[in-house]
């Protein structure tokens, strides 16, 4: 999930840092809300994590992929789309079966039933719910919540324009990211350099 953090302000950067002009930054800034909106999902998602029950938590994301895949194979059984015919015809398609299906009695073995039909790993908490626990509401609010027509096209997003702009997606996605380190510098005590920390704690006084 860290890597979903920094990948997104990669990405971001590398929109940002291809325009030719304003014209294909008004155009594209859209796409840069989606990012930002994923970015802010995925930060929220790693700090409760992180805040507190560590182990466990990790432990229901990661097993929480075997139900989404099982879910995904059961739409391209009953769906005949040119795409869900090119897996359905993968030499590969049986092994992966097997596979999820080890892991699906695992699950079962191991945990509560309603797991598996959780819409979410988090689940019955929602995504604000959570954000709130860990004093990450404004991200919520702001990120995510204004993200949500950019991602869906609704018709204020595509009429009105993205509901970020400019600088202020930058700084958002900064901000993300320079929270993340700041919370797993402290988790896990990582070991930086004198001079780098300095900086990295003055930084940390802005969030």
């Amino acid at each position: 999930m860290a890597h979903s953090v920094m990948s997104t302000y990669r990405s971001i950067w590398m929109l940002v840092g291809a325009q030719p002009n304003e014209q294909y930054l008004d155009a594209a800034q859209r796409d840069i809300v989606t990012l930002i909106r994923k970015q802010a999902d995925a930060l929220i998602q790693n700090l409760y994590i992180l805040n507190d029950d560590y182990e466990n938590k990790m432990s229901e994301y990661l097993d929480f992929q075997w139900v989404e895949r099982s879910k995904m194979l059961r739409r391209i059984d009953h769906d005949e789309t040119v795409l869900s015919q090119g897996v359905k015809e993968s030499p590969n398609k049986a092994e992966g079966e097997k596979r999820i299906r080890v892991e699906l009695d695992r699950i079962r073995n191991t945990r509560d039933d309603n797991f598996i039909r959780k819409p979410h790993w988090y689940s019955p908490l929602g995504l604000e719910s959570i954000a709130s626990s860990i004093g990450l509401k404004m991200e919520y609010d702001f990120m995510v919540n204004f993200g949500h027509g950019s991602v869906h096209s609704s018709p204020l997003a595509v009429v009105g324009g993205a509901s970020m702009r400019g600088p202020l997606v930058h700084i958002a996605s900064i901000r993300h990211v320079m929270r993340f380190a700041k919370v797993v510098t402290h988790k896990f005590d990582l070991q930086i350099h004198s001079e780098a920390r300095e900086v990295m704690e003055s930084l940390w006084e802005q969030l």
